[in-house]
Order: C-alpha cells, then structure tokens, then sequence
C-alpha cells in the first residue's frame, strides 16, 4: 500500500503540475481596481535552519531559502514568497493564500527602502481578524496610493496536496468570494448532517442496520468537509489543533460505511454474489486502513485515500449500472448521486492543476454535488423502507389472516378481544356435517365447504372484518359500537345465521349451523364472553341431538 501510494503521488503531481497560468510571481505587480491571481510557479522559497516560532523570530529575508522552480505541489515544510508590488490608489486588498491545509501563516509589508514590518497572522489555530474564508486562508492588507514595497508571505503545512496560487482581491470582489464560499460550504454540511441524524433515528427507530450505515455514509462526508473546509476551527476557535487535515483521516471510515450500504441497500441481489463479497472485503479494508492512517504522516494519509477514493467511484457507478439493468427502482437514486460526486470529483482534481487553476469554485462543485449524492442516498433509503414496510405488512397481514378462508385468524381474534369497547357481543358458530362431507366427498371438498361457509358469513354478519375462524370448522362473530345496544340485537343475529345458514343448504344439504350467542354482561371480560357463547352453541348443538316426540311415537 505505501508502494502504491508513493506511485499515485508522483502520477498526481505529474498530472496536476502541467502547464502554467496567470502572473509571474517576480514580475512587479501592479495592483489598481481588478483582482489579480498569480500561480505558484516560481512563486515560492523553500526555508530551512528556520525555529519553530518563526511567526515571531522570522526576519524576511531570502538568504537561507530555496527557489522552488516548479509548483509547491506534494511538497510539505516551510516557504516564503516575496512579491514586489505598487498600488495606485488607496485601498484595503484581501490576500488569499490558496490552501486549506496550513498550520501556521505570517505576512510582513517592507515598504522601499524600509523595514519590513509584521502585519497578519493568518494561522489556521489561531484564527483569523476577519469573518475567516472556508477553504483557504486569508488577511487584508491596507495599502496607501502609491505605495510601493514587497509583500512577505510565510507559509508552514505538514503537506500540500494542491498548488498554492495568491489571489489579491479588492472588498467587494473579496466578500462576494466569500460570501458564496461559506455560504454554499455551510448548506452543504449541514444538510449532510442533518440528512444523517435523520437516518441515525430512522436507525434506532426500526432497529435495521442498513440506516445506521446510510449514517454512518452520510453523517461523515458532512463531519469531514466541516473539519476539511476550517469550519470546526472557526466555530471553536480555542482549539489548539489544526483539524482540517481530519478530514482524510474520516474518509476512509465514510467510504466503509458508503460500502456497507451498498451492500444491504441491495440486498439479497448482492448478497450472495461475488459483487456483494468484494463490497465486504472493501468496507473491511477501508475500516482497517482508517484505522492504520491515524497513526502514520497525513501525506501518506493523503494519497492512501485518493487510491481509495479511486477505486470506490468506479465500483459504485458499476453496481448502479448493474442494478439499474436488473429494474431496480432503488438503482436510480443511487446511480444519479454516485454520477454526480464522480464528475465533481474529477472537476476538483483538475482545478488543482496549473492547466485548470482558473476553474471556479472546485470545493463548492464538489460539496453541491456531494450534497445531492446524500440526497440521492436518502431517497434510495426511503425506497428500501417503503418496500421494508410492505413486506412487513404482508407478514402481518398473512399472519392474522387465515389463509384457506380469508378470515382473521385466532391471532386476529385474540388481538380485536384486547381492543375491543365497552359495548360487545359475540356468536360463537360450529358447522355440522364437515366430517360427513369429508369422509364422503374428500377433504378438498371439506376445505371448499368452509371457504363457502366463510364468504356467506362475510355476507351475513354485521361486518366482514368481524368474522374469524378460531380453529377447525368453528367460527366467531365479533360485534361491537352502537348495534349492541340494540334490544332486537339477538333475534337479528339469529335471523343471519339462519340465512347463512339456508344459502348454505343450496349447495351443501347435509350441512347445518349450530350457535352460541352472549353479551357482555354474560362475563367479566371479552374472553368470558366468549366462553359463554361457546358453552352455549355446544347446548345448541346437543339440543338438535334429542331425539323429537314424534321420532319416539
């Protein structure tokens, strides 16, 4: 892996450091009233034999610092940069050292003639005098009409992974910059985290780890770029650590947790495939290398997670690709988010490139199409939980459901006794002759008796969802609400079953119906109730039994 990584640094250099664009750092720089932006090319010097504390001990001078005649690109260390300039009228200009990635940063003016004098410290711990700029660093600089002197930038990083341009930009060009820089920065993450405690609810909610990883995928791409872009930095400004490097430590933990989603959210159709595995063996690797980069420089840090990154954004566009081709509604979203953050992506590294260096606004491309992603994924994840939750209501809905007759079931029985009002009756109804028909016509005829039997029930009793079959061939009417205050509730009841009971007879003529039927004052609770109507309908049952007194004349 640090083959591989030292590999990708010097490709990336390579491709990045090609071609040269904007002013030349030693020619005279004449500011008036338009910005102007000059390349690092050329533009910095290497410092050595220089303290730790050079923010206070430095004193401008080139004798001990190397020309870097090339970009500062992959480069780590201490550098300065002096720029001859003159400024025609009198006005403040805001200087932008281009990089995110800086510990410490001092500026000194050294007017001709003069001595040079310290005026910003633009260190990314110690913060900065005016509303600070995400992504980069910056400091005014006040200049009278017709100054004329050097500029002295000192700049110290453990690594910088991009060239390092200077922009000087007047107040209003400076604070439009700005404005759309953080304003675009800040929606982004906290979109991103807010879509993540959504799903981190979701999570805890339903129990199911596929949120916990839409989370996990989510909650740390938005932590990362919060950290990356300065912004924890700027809202805690007494942290003593420079945190913008944290976020290529918790990117490969993001990419672990945007794996594992993967996996679940298409699920089982990559379950048992050799795509599913090697979604699991990159979650694995991805979590195990997380774990490794925090101990090791942040340049190799760096470059380990650009090789990731590199695998990951072709391997998620190929399962979108596939799913999508298996009509996978979920694939959409899925494949539209990951199409997004790629192309962003290859956006941002080509803006770091000299050739490109005039591309507008890489971080915010990124961080809007990485938002959208979220989005994408979200969406993906309420599709997962919509066909979750039919499946879940099918298994409700089978599991108290009887499934010969279409019934509820004892189950459903058992739940409407629990939830049943004050007011309540119930007909508790066994069927005569299904052993006659099952020993003379088979035991399909018997099932198709009591598929019969239950659809004339749905028919004739007060309700069709007050009907259940609580076992065998008997049966239980359920009713409650306003009918059972009704005085002729009784004889109505057994008015319907004797209706079922001759439309039975039409096709069935050896069947018969015997019933029990109680109210609620009959027992203490719904369960008594019922065991009421039961021992009833057994009485009615043995009552037909007796033999009449013309059968004993």
């Amino acid at each position: 892996m640090a083959l591989l990584a030292v590999v990708f640094r010097w490709c990336f250099i390579a491709f990045l450091s090609a071609g040269a664009w904007g002013v030349h750092a030693q020619m005279p720089l004449q500011l008036s009233n338009q910005s102007v932006k000059l390349t690092d090319a050329g533009l910095w010097y290497r410092l050595s034999n220089v303290s730790s504390d050079f923010a206070s001990d430095w004193t401008p001078s080139l004798d001990q610092a190397e020309l870097m005649t090339g970009s500062i690109l992959g480069r780590s260390g201490r550098f300065v940069a002096s720029i001859p300039l003159t400024n025609q009228e009198a006005r403040t200009w805001f200087v932008i050292p281009n990089t995110n990635f800086m510990d410490q940063g001092v500026a000194y003016w050294q007017p001709d003639q003069g001595v040079a004098k310290k005026i910003a410290d633009f260190s990314q711990q110690r913060g900065q005098s005016i509303p600070s700029l995400l992504h980069a660093q910056t400091f005014p600089l006040n200049l009278p009409a017709n100054a004329s002197g050097r500029l002295w930038i000192v700049i110290s990083a453990q690594h910088y992974p991009t060239p390092v341009p200077l922009s000087f930009d007047t107040q209003s060009e400076f604070y439009h910059y700005k404005s759309v820089i953080n304003a675009v920065t800040i929606s982004a993450v906290v979109v991103m985290l807010t879509l993540a405690i959504i799903a981190l609810v979701i999570s805890l909610r339903v129990r199911l780890g596929l949120p916990f990883w839409c989370a996990g995928y989510v909650g740390l791409h938005g932590v990362g770029w919060a950290v990356a872009s300065g912004l924890v930095n700027d809202l805690v400004p007494s942290i003593p650590v420079n945190l913008t490097y944290g976020g290529m430590y918790i990117f490969p933990f993001a990419i672990a947790c945007a794996a594992m989603f993967s996996k679940g959210l298409f699920s089982p159709l990559l379950s048992e495939r050799k795509l599913g595995k090697a979604l699991q063996y990159f979650a694995t690797a991805s979590f195990v290398l997380g774990v490794i980069l925090a101990f090791v420089p942040f340049q190799t840090t760096f470059y380990v997670s650009h090789i990731i990154a590199m695998v990951w954004v072709p391997l998620s566009l190929y399962i979108g690709i596939t799913m999508l081709s298996k009509q996978d509604f979920r694939a959409k979203y899925y494949l539209v988010g990951n199409l997004l953050y790629s192309m962003s992506l290859m956006y941002y590294v080509a803006s770091h490139g000299n050739v490109f260096a005039h591309l507008l606004y890489p971080e915010l491309v990124v961080l809007a199409a990485l938002a959208l992603d979220c989005i994408c994924i979200m969406l993906s994840l309420s599709e997962w939980l919509q066909l979750k939750q039919r499946e879940y209501l099918k298994v409700m809905f089978e599991a108290r459901i009887d499934p010969l007759t279409q019934v509820g079931n004892r189950f459903a029985l058992n739940e409407a006794l629990e939830s049943v009002g004050k007011d309540y009756c119930m007909v508790f109804i066994d069927f005569d002759g299904v052993k006659q028909i099952n020993d003379g016509q088979g035991h399909k005829a018997g099932d198709q008796f009591l598929m019969d039997a239950a659809d004339l029930m749905r028919r004739h009793a007060p309700a069709a969802d007050q009907v259940f079959r609580s076992g065998g061939d008997e049966f239980v009417w359920l009713i409650g609400g306003d009918d059972v205050s009704n005085d002729t509730l009784a004889s109505e009841l057994e008015q319907r079953i004797l209706d079922t009971e001759v439309a039975l007879r039409k096709h069935w003529p050896t069947a018969g119906i015997s019933y029990g039927i109680a109210h609620k004052h009959t027992g203490k609770s719904p369960i008594d109730c019922l065991a009421t109507a039961d021992k009833r309908m057994y009485q009615h049952k043995a009552s037909k039994r007796k033999p009449s007194l013309n059968d004993s004349l």
